[in-house]
């Protein structure tokens, strides 16, 4: 989730930094990272796109992906909160 995390402080910083004309879509791809089981709930190409339009490499697109799909690490951390909170 640590991936995430750093994903939704990009898009923090790119929305104070964008222009009046990618301001919504910023918005648009904060709101969906908002819950944790975000890329589990999107498409693969949506979520390429978001990964994209973060200035992430095409080359570093499938990687990232597995990351963010991978089911162990987010049950990890799931449960890790709800034993803590």
């Amino acid at each position: 989730m640590e991936l995430l995390e750093n994903l939704r402080k990009i898009v923090n910083r790119k929305i104070s930094l964008c222009n009046i004309e990618d301001l919504k879509k910023y918005k648009m791809i904060k709101e969906l990272l908002e819950e944790d089981d975000c890329f589990f709930r999107m498409k693969k190409d949506t979520a390429y796109a978001i990964l994209e339009d973060l200035d992430f490499l095409k080359k570093e697109l499938p990687s990232l992906y597995r990351q963010l799909t991978d089911a162990s690490v987010y049950l990890k951390t799931k449960c890790s909160f709800e034993i803590e909170g």
